[in-house]
């Protein structure tokens, strides 16, 4: 996945303050722009190669799920509900398309930064998917900066210390870490001899990911119902 390296940290947080500003009445219109964009992304991640169309476009698809399922939240659960929440259906995305091994090749948004392994050495204690989760952390702050009628400068600065503070650490943290291949060679027949670290510490934070997924989805459904039936009963 040939993306920017610098880009991937901010690129994304139009989509998220688009999602965060969208009313009731616009909320899927926007849904349907997000797609738009992340279809010209991935596209362009590919350098216009005319042959990797399908492939942007199937991911384009994929990766609008986590805004749409954040749209459904929030239209079941109010204007209150946080665009925090596209973070964990973006890595529970992320974790289907690895346990399940579809697509055969899948793309992760930590593999953008494959050609820097030394920015993201601090894989051992959050497993390879900790790259997304980082990613999607500063482009979620660096979305709140542009909340409002100007440039939130706090968050700004905040979200330059998220990316620079792993960064620096993993320049100094010795010792191994789990890389994109060693987290695939877990799942293939022939495990490689570092697997073992990754089923201890590789997966946390993407399976905390779905259980927080699951549980806001099927609280937004239960609340969706109820309130159908309060506003069926107030018809009658």
């Amino acid at each position: 996945m040939k993306l920017f390296p610098v880009f991937i940290f901010f690129g994304l947080a139009p989509l998220f303050a688009l999602s965060a500003q969208a009313s009731e009445e616009t909320i899927w219109e926007n849904t349907e722009l997000i797609l738009l964009s992340l279809a010209i992304a991935f596209f362009c991640s590919t350098f216009f190669e005319i042959a990797a169309l399908p492939k942007s476009t199937a991911l384009a698809v994929a990766f609008s799920l986590p805004f749409l399922f954040f749209a459904f939240v929030r239209q079941k659960m109010g204007r209150l509900t946080g665009t925090m929440l596209i973070i964990f259906f973006w890595m529970t995305l992320e974790y289907l398309m690895l346990k399940t091994g579809l697509p055969r090749s899948p793309t992760f948004l930590a593999d953008t930064l494959l050609s820097h392994p030394k920015w993201s050495t601090w894989t051992a204690e959050t497993g390879y998917l900790g790259i997304s989760l980082w990613i999607l952390t500063s482009n979620w702050i660096f979305s709140l900066s542009l909340r409002g009628s100007g440039i939130n400068w706090f968050w700004i600065i905040t979200g330059i210390l998220l990316v620079a503070g792993p960064l620096a650490y993993s320049f100094f943290r010795p010792g191994e870490w789990i890389s994109r291949d060693l987290m695939m060679s877990a799942y293939s027949d022939a495990p490689s001899d570092g697997s073992q670290l990754y089923h201890e510490r590789g997966e946390w934070i993407a399976r905390t990911a779905v259980w927080v997924s699951i549980l806001v989805l099927l609280v937004a459904a239960v609340r969706g119902k109820i309130s159908d039936k309060s506003a069926t009963k107030k018809k009658s």
